[in-house]
């Protein structure tokens, strides 16, 4: 199944500055991708509409990246040997799925190009000559890093009233019988089908400390024996409550009932005039380690 479907995407205006930048954003962009702005009767009210908008199926993405990054490891190995003259059985890059808790664990293991054909020699294995770790948000373990760790919580949300027209529905930008248009605004809805939707998101006030980093929690309201604390239950809900009331401008949401709270935690670098950009860095002065 694809793990992106074209639902469009609805940024509803808070106010009347929003729909001014709205119609900046469309003179701007109109040329690119397909834009209406679209106002009520007063003039003061709507939203920008973006029929080329996708919903993620977050799940699948990841699944379709570890492919991506495989076959793209053995298109560079391929490379280094056709383009550089490397010998077939010496050079190779690989992607390892592996949990790193300590830099310690990885001692050792990268190695000069000569000792690691010593030691494919002698036993057959295969060394390092370097180490990129990609962390995700863990990073904070590893080293210090100019990032900021925000902790992000989201809730699946089922319909229980009547199938009827929500703020789902806006004039002119359904898609028949498929996928709902996302909503957008300080919070955002994906609907992928009538009867559910997934909302987010909110961020805790404090950033989390670095080993947060390594743990996902999602809690389900129906299981007994969920995995979370009775504290972290406790602040799962607080945060799915105040998800709740910050996206109610969106949709109604009296007749929607929480069925489980997500949370994880984001690692995000340094703003720049170019956006935010990904960073790297060594993490190991005696072995050849990078985080990215």
């Amino acid at each position: 199944p694809p793990f992106v479907t074209q639902t469009g995407v609805v940024r509803v205006a808070k106010d009347e500055r929003d729909l001014t930048r709205f119609e900046r954003i469309r003179e701007r962009r109109g040329d690119e991708m397909d834009l209406r702005v679209i106002k009520d009767a007063s003039g003061s009210n709507g939203y920008m509409w973006c029929s080329h908008g996708y919903a993620v199926d977050s799940p699948r993405y990841l699944e379709a990246l570890e492919k991506a990054c495989h076959s793209l490891a053995r298109d560079v190995s391929r490379w280094l040997r056709a383009e550089h003259g490397f010998e077939a059985d010496s050079t190779r890059v690989n992607v390892i799925k592996e949990r790193v808790d300590s830099l310690s664990s990885l001692r050792g293991r990268p190695m000069q190009q000569q000792q690691q054909q010593e030691q494919q020699q002698s036993q057959g294995g295969a060394g390092y000559s370097g180490v990129i770790l990609c962390a995700g948000a863990a990073v904070g373990t590893l080293g210090s890093f100019p990032l900021k760790l925000s902790e992000t919580y989201a809730v699946n949300m089922k319909h229980e009233g009547q199938q009827t027209a929500s703020a789902f529905d806006f004039d002119g930008v359904e898609n028949g019988e498929g996928p709902r248009p996302s909503l957008l605004g300080q919070t955002y809805v994906v609907r992928p089908d009538r009867g559910r939707a997934i909302v987010g998101a909110v961020h805790s006030d404090d950033p989390p400390p670095p080993q947060q980093g390594l743990k996902c929690l999602n809690y389900s309201l129906a299981d007994e024996e969920a995995e979370a604390s009775e504290s972290e239950r406790a602040d799962l809900l607080t945060m799915a409550q105040k998800l709740r009331t910050k996206a109610s401008h969106l949709l109604p949401l009296e007749e929607w009932r929480v069925e489980s709270v997500q949370c994880g935690v984001r690692a995000l670098p340094p703003k720049s005039d170019k956006g935010r950009l990904p960073i790297m860095g060594r993490v190991d002065e005696e072995e050849a380690v990078w985080a990215f």
